[in-house]
């Protein structure tokens, strides 16, 4: 149910991006590109036509792998220990620095301030609060939201 409610708020977006260049979800920024092209030359009809047979065949596909894939991947993420973890970290990281731009200690610079603002907040093994300093807007982590409204935090009364 949670699949048809994602897939129809995906497609419904796709309607905005063909015909008024405007993405409602994340996933309709690439039909932007090419429905709204196809809008303006007098071709909405087969754009939004197209959208909607892409967007039936890839949910249909996508329900049934996760229905086939997900419990192997479940069985697998339960056998995850500490040295998987790292590894999978150590990937991310290498992937960010692989596929920066430019300066490569910018780069790692940028890797590693967002690795140390991801560990504010409750750890999610133990429970424990991590580098919070007893700031209780700190306890959910630090948000996009947070750096672009101004950081107006509060002290816990202990």
């Amino acid at each position: 149910m949670l699949c048809g409610v994602m897939y129809g708020a995906a497609y419904g977006s796709s309607t905005t991006s063909i015909l008024v260049n405007i993405p409602g979800e994340p996933c309709s920024v690439i039909t932007c590109l090419d429905g709204y092209a196809m809008a303006r030359k007098g071709r909405a009809g087969p754009a939004l036509g197209m959208a909607a047979f892409a967007s039936f065949i890839a949910g249909t596909i996508s329900i049934f792998g996760m229905a086939f894939l997900a419990p192997p991947l479940a069985e697998t993420a339960l056998r995850f220990g500490p040295p998987e973890f790292f590894a999978m970290m150590a990937f991310g990281m290498t992937a960010v620095l692989y596929l920066s731009s430019g300066s490569m200690s910018r780069a790692l610079m940028m890797a590693a301030v967002g690795f140390i603002l991801g560990c504010v907040g409750v750890d999610k093994v133990y429970g424990r609060l991590r580098f919070t300093y007893e700031v209780v807007a700190l306890t959910d982590g630090i948000g996009l939201a947070q750096w672009s409204s101004g950081f107006s935090g509060y002290r816990r009364s202990c």
